[in-house]
C-alpha cells in the first residue's frame, strides 16, 4: 500500500523573539487562504508586534497543522519573558482562528483546530471542570455569552454518520429503518434457525500522534495495524486514540473499503483523538450509530443492531456494541465508576450487548464489580483463563518499550478487556474463545539513529497496548427448544 508522509512534527517557533525587534508593516504580506474549516479569518492585528504571530496562525489554519508549543520554554536569556497580556492576546488570537488551548494554561499552551461548538463545549468545560452535570446545568462561566442552541456540557451523546466506500469515495451509508426492515441485522447464508452465526470482535488502543509522531514512529506503526487488520479480518471493530492523520491511512486502505463501514470519514469525532469502529459489510447490518463524550478526551462509541429470526416474525432481539475509553490513572477510580455506570445505563434496554475497549482498570487494584460492571456482564477473557498462568496484560512495560515510556507504574496490567451480557429471547450469545494480538514486534532499520552500521535497527509493536480478538457466537433458542 502507499502511504501518505509522515505529518510535520510539532512546529516549535520562538514567540518572544518577535517582541524584541520592530515589524515593519508594510513588509509584511498575508495571502488570503481560506481555512478548511467555517472560521471566517479574522482582521490582522492593529499591534505590529503581533503580525507573524498572525502570519502562523493564518498558514496553521489553512493546513490544519497542529500547534504545539510552550510560552515558558520559548523565552531565552537574551530575550524578557513574555508579559501575561502578551500571553493573552496570542490566546485571543489563537482561539480566533478556530484553535482551542487544551494544554495547562496560559504557560504550557497546546492548540488543536476544532469546530466552532466543539470550542465552545471545550471552553464551556474547562470553565467548570470539577463540576457535577447538575452544577453545570443552566450555568455559563463569566462573560461566556449566550451559548449556541446545541451547545452541550459533559457527558453528552450525539448520532453518528455511518459510511461505506463506493464508486471510488467513501459516502453516507444508507442505513434500513426499523419499521418497515423485516430482515436481520446478521448477514448470513445459512438459515439462522438452524445453525449458529460466529462473528468476532477486535479492539486496540493504537496510541495517539497528537503529541510527537516521530517519537511514536507513526508510519511504520500504521501499516502494522492495517495488517492485523487484514490477517484477523473481524467483524467488529473498536479503535482508540484514533487521530484525524491516522485516519487518513485506514481511509486509504484497499481492505477497509471494501469490506468495511465506519462511524467517521472527517475526523469529526477524533479531535484530538477519539474511538472509532468498522463494521464488516457481508456480516451485520448496523441500524444506528452515537458517540458519548465523557470529557474533550474519553468517549465511547456504540452502533446498534436488531437481531430477528425466521420463525418467529415480529419479534426482535436487539444488540449493541459499544466500543469504550475511560480515564486513566488510579486516583481517577471514581471518574471511572461514573462511565461505567453510563455505559451501563446505555445497554440496559439492549438484549444483548459487548462492551470492548481500554477500560483503564488493572485486576491488581480494582475488581470488575468495584468499578460497577454489572453482574449481567460476562468477563470474556476470565471464561477461558486462569489469571495465576495468563493474567492477560494488555499494557506491559516490560516487553513494550512504548508502554515503558507511558506507563507512570511500570507493571503490566490488564486495561483491555471485552465484556457481554446475553439475555436475549430469540438468541444466546456466548463467547468461544479470546486471545491477545498485537503482541509481536516488526523490526525496521532506523536510520536516524545512527550507529557504526549506518542505523540501528529497531523493534516495533502495533501501540503501547496489545489488542484482543474474541470469537462470539449467536444460536437460536428455538434450535435449542
Amino acid at each position: 500500500h502507499h502511504f501518505k508522509s509522515e505529518p510535520e512534527s510539532p512546529t516549535f517557533w520562538n514567540i518572544s523573539s518577535y517582541f524584541s525587534s520592530p515589524h515593519n508593516n508594510n513588509s509584511l504580506h498575508f495571502p488570503e487562504m481560506t481555512p478548511k474549516h467555517t472560521h471566517s479569518i479574522p482582521p490582522p492585528p492593529t499591534n505590529p508586534m503581533y503580525f507573524p504571530i498572525y502570519e502562523k496562525l493564518l498558514h496553521f489554519a489553512q493546513n490544519d497543522t497542529l500547534i504545539d508549543y510552550s510560552l515558558k520554554s520559548l523565552s531565552d536569556e537574551n530575550v524578557s519573558p513574555l508579559t501575561l497580556q502578551q500571553r493573552r492576546r496570542i490566546h485571543e488570537l489563537a482561539n480566533m482562528f478556530g484553535f482551542v488551548n487544551w494544554g495547562e494554561g496560559a504557560k504550557n499552551a497546546r492548540y488543536v483546530m476544532v469546530s466552532k461548538d466543539e470550542a465552545l463545549r471545550e471552553k464551556y468545560n474547562r470553565a467548570n471542570r470539577g463540576k457535577s452535570s447538575i452544577e453545570n446545568q443552566g450555568k455559563f462561566p463569566k462573560n461566556f455569552g449566550k451559548p449556541s442552541e446545541d451547545l452541550k456540557h459533559f457527558p453528552y451523546k450525539e448520532e453518528l454518520e455511518l459510511y461505506e466506500f463506493s464508486k471510488g469515495h467513501w459516502k453516507q451509508y444508507e442505513r434500513p429503518k426499523r419499521e418497515s426492515e423485516k430482515k436481520s441485522s446478521l448477514k448470513s447464508p445459512h438459515n439462522l434457525s438452524k445453525v449458529k452465526f460466529t462473528f468476532t470482535v477486535l479492539t486496540l488502543n493504537v496510541l495517539f500522534d497528537v503529541i510527537d509522531s516521530s517519537k511514536t514512529y507513526t508510519t511504520k506503526r500504521i501499516p502494522l495495524l492495517l495488517k492485523l487488520l487484514q490477517k484477523h479480518q473481524p467483524d467488529l471493530v473498536g479503535l482508540q486514540e484514533m487521530t484525524p492523520s491516522i485516519l487518513q491511512y485506514v481511509l486509504d486502505d484497499d481492505n477497509i473499503r471494501k469490506k468495511y463501514i465506519i462511524t467517521d470519514v472527517t475526523g469529526s469525532t477524533l479531535r484530538p483523538y477519539g474511538v472509532l469502529v468498522m463494521i464488516r459489510r457481508k456480516k451485520m447490518i448496523p441500524l444506528d450509530a452515537h458517540v458519548f463524550r465523557f470529557s474533550t478526551y474519553k468517549q465511547y462509541s456504540l452502533v446498534s443492531f436488531d437481531l430477528r429470526h425466521p420463525d418467529c416474525p415480529g419479534k426482535v432481539d436487539r444488540f449493541l456494541f459499544q466500543a469504550v475509553h475511560l480515564t486513566a490513572g488510579r486516583e481517577k477510580f471514581e471518574t471511572r465508576k461514573m462511565q461505567v455506570r453510563i455505559l451501563q445505563e446505555e445497554s440496559r434496554d439492549f438484549d444483548l450487548c459487548i462492551q470492548a475497549g481500554d477500560f483503564n482498570f488493572s485486576d491488581a487494584t480494582d475488581s470488575n464489580t468495584d468499578v460497577g460492571i454489572s453482574r449481567e456482564f460476562c468477563d470474556s477473557w476470565l471464561e477461558h483463563h486462569d489469571l495465576n498462568t495468563s493474567p492477560g496484560y494488555t499494557f506491559n512495560p516490560e516487553l513494550n518499550h512504548f508502554a515503558k515510556h507511558n506507563s507512570r507504574s511500570k507493571q503490566p496490567s490488564r486495561l483491555d478487556r471485552i465484556f457481554y451480557k446475553s439475555t436475549g429471547s430469540l438468541y444466546s450469545m456466548k463467547c468461544e474463545d479470546i486471545e491477545i494480538v498485537a503482541n509481536e514486534k516488526e523490526t525496521f532499520l532506523d536510520e536516524s539513529r545512527l550507529s557504526f552500521k549506518g542505523g540501528l535497527e529497531v523493534g516495533l509493536y502495533v501501540s503501547d497496548h496489545f489488542g484482543l480478538l474474541g470469537t462470539y457466537s449467536l444460536e437460536s433458542k428455538m434450535l435449542e427448544e
